[in-house]
């Protein structure tokens, strides 16, 4: 199996992190309408490092399991 496409889909998923992050840091009010103090900013952002953190767990998990199956083959 190449990891080519594994490698995009990381470039994918970093992409995704920066273009989100950017959003949530240079926002002035959310969509309800309540204004972003640096407060809520930066709960947003913890927010979404543990989400993008799971993936890579996930991620990390699958890239083991493939390698230890290929060395059993």
């Amino acid at each position: 199996m190449s990891f080519k496409i594994w490698h995009y889909l990381n470039i994918f998923w970093i992409i995704i992190f920066l273009t989100a992050e950017t959003f949530i840091l240079l926002r002035k009010v959310d969509a309800t309408g309540v204004i972003q103090t640096p407060m809520i900013r930066i709960l947003t952002s913890i927010i979404l490092i543990c989400f993008f953190a799971i993936i890579a767990i996930i991620q990390f998990v699958i890239w083991l399991f493939i390698k230890k199956n290929k060395k059993t083959h």
